[in-house]
């Protein structure tokens, strides 16, 4: 049975942390973590925004400018 922790990590598609079942200690690990699944959800939803042939499927950031 994973961890908690390593049941999110591969719902992320990280690989588990070696070893038993044990607490984040360190803000340096959390911080690590929590930068990778970071990236990982910003990969994501550029995937998901994106369709297959590259096109940008996001509206745009800034309006179109009025005359």
């Amino acid at each position: 049975m994973p961890s908690p922790l390593n049941r999110v990590r591969a719902q992320h598609g990280l690989r588990p942390l070696p070893g038993p079942p044990r607490p984040v200690t360190s803000v340096d690990e959390c911080n690590t973590i929590l930068l990778a699944l970071t990236q990982r959800q910003e990969e994501m939803i550029r995937r998901f925004h994106t369709r297959e042939d590259g096109e940008n499927l996001s509206p745009p950031t800034t309006p179109p400018s009025s005359p």
